[in-house]
């Protein structure tokens, strides 16, 4: 009796068995490698990183801030993160907190791969037309996306026009970039960078691992839930 059909019929089912078996292990999450962040116990960075745009911090970031944010007030931020990081990062409750800065040719391109709703984070690293812009995210966060995607010069009557545009008053969000509770929350956002050893832009800390750089989207999504389990 021919048994070739059988045999036939079995091969193509182990077949079927193998590529079922290699599909659910690629589906399988990835486990993605981290290591602690030096001198913050609890928090911890992706392994290698991705591709940064890093400013002139001789001007203002993580080893020299600028005359915009007063020694006292950073010491005082410094202060603060020491003391509890968690309570300092502690945003609108997110589990995502995003770091950018406007002049972050990256920026943008990492905003559009975040997994989902983040507290933002502004910082002021490529001079003071990023600083200005940092400021004007933090009194008004619905301009940051259009904040970090202009190549144009920021000054406040570029910000005036663009309140303006999103129906809020100018003169009254233009007056509260100075105010001293801007200027912490400025300060504030440089300590955690710098307390993160953030070296660049952009920067997005899950829970509390840290991925430095362009990374995918769907690594992100795979740390989102590795982080939640």
């Amino acid at each position: 009796m021919n048994d070739r059909p059988s045999r036939r019929r079995a091969l193509i089912g182990a077949g079927a068995l193998g590529l079922t078996a290699a599909g659910i292990v690629a589906l399988r999450p990835r486990e993605i490698r981290t290591e602690p962040i030096p001198g913050l116990p609890g928090f911890s960075r992706v392994e290698g990183g991705g591709e940064i745009s890093a400013g002139n911090f001789a001007t203002i970031g993580l080893d020299s801030p600028s005359a915009a944010l007063p020694q006292d007030m950073l010491a005082e931020a410094e202060a603060q993160v020491a003391r509890d990081p968690v309570a300092a990062l502690r945003g609108d409750g997110s589990d995502i907190t995003f770091f950018s800065s406007a002049g972050c040719p990256l920026c943008p391109v990492q905003a559009d791969r975040l997994p989902g709703p983040a507290t933002l984070r502004p910082l002021a690293f490529f001079g003071p037309a990023s600083e200005r812009a940092a400021r004007a995210m933090i009194v008004a966060p619905q301009l940051h996306d259009r904040l970090i995607r202009t190549r144009l010069v920021i000054d406040d009557a570029y910000l005036a026009a663009i309140l303006e545009a999103e129906g809020l008053d100018p003169a009254t969000h233009l007056r509260r970039l100075d105010a001293p509770e801007t200027t912490a929350a400025l300060a504030l956002n440089h300590a955690l960078a710098r307390a993160l050893q953030l070296p660049g832009t952009p920067g997005t800390l899950i829970h509390r691992t840290l991925a430095v750089g362009l990374m995918p989207r769907s690594t992100l999504t795979a740390l989102l839930r590795q982080e939640e389990t």
